[in-house]
């Protein structure tokens, strides 16, 4: 009987790993990362758009350039510290970096998410999460600036789809 209730056990403890286990996501841009490009001249806006909504979500700015955004901040998920925490730390923090790059016409913008065990320690490891369900946040949070930024000098409808490229 013990044995029966441990093999059930088992089972179920399997399937929900199983369940929670996340399909790669695919980004179809060329970056191959959430990405946008806005159709404006003024980095300063976009730039100021995304501080504000990395302080909104709880990130602290660690770097500020003229072509990068870097913002860190702990990861408090117990499934993911349970992944990426170490016996030296225990708890991960969350990278997210965004690169502008500006054009006569238009600023590209992408993103590049990365979870940092050990942070800040000469054991500092950085594992690429581009492809987590997590990026498809930021996708939509780019997808909102442009909206509010504008695309081809107007806001864009409800029914347009976003391009890659203005």
């Amino acid at each position: 009987m013990k044995n029966l209730a441990k093999q059930w056990l088992l089972l179920i403890a399997f399937a929900l790993l199983a369940s929670c286990a996340a399909t790669p996501v695919q980004h179809y841009t060329p970056s191959a990362k959430p990405e946008v490009t806005i159709n404006t001249t003024e980095v300063s806006a976009v730039k100021s758009s995304l501080i504000s909504a990395m302080l909104n979500r709880g990130f602290d700015l660690k770097k500020d350039t003229n072509y990068q955004l870097v913002f860190e901040r702990p990861m408090t998920d117990i499934f993911t510290a349970a992944l990426f925490g170490s016996q030296y730390d225990r708890t991960p923090n969350a990278c997210i970096t965004y690169t502008l790059a500006a054009s006569p016409k238009a600023v590209r913008v992408i993103v590049d998410l990365t979870v940092i065990t050990n942070p800040g320690s000469a054991f500092e490891r950085r594992t690429p999460a581009n492809h987590y369900r997590d990026a498809l946040e930021y996708q939509g949070m780019l997808d909102n600036l442009r909206r509010e930024i504008g695309v081809f000098g107007r806001p864009l409808s409800s029914g347009e789809k976003p391009a890659i490229f203005a």
